[in-house]
């Protein structure tokens, strides 16, 4: 099966915090390109399990229109997990 969407791994270095903080990107296939067609803005510094949670999106091929909730559950099952 092709990949129509890619999710990645997108990383925010701010120059006061001591660590990195990550979020994740969608692509869509546009043929030759790959366009930015989601964001969610960096909501964690466990490059891991965002690394994991990017990889299962794109196996998947979760839909970008899902993406925020997909993190808000992710969001909400960590902070429950702690």
């Amino acid at each position: 099966m092709d990949e129509l969407y890619r999710y990645e791994v997108m990383k925010i270095q701010s120059l006061f915090a001591l660590h990195n903080s990550y979020g994740i990107i969608c692509r869509e296939d546009q043929g030759e390109l790959w366009t930015a067609v989601a964001i969610v803005a960096p909501f964690s510094s466990d490059l891991d399990t965002i690394t994991r949670l990017a990889e299962k999106c794109t196996a998947l091929q979760l839909s970008p229109d899902h993406l925020v909730d997909v993190v808000s559950d992710f969001i909400s099952q960590v902070s429950t997990d702690t």
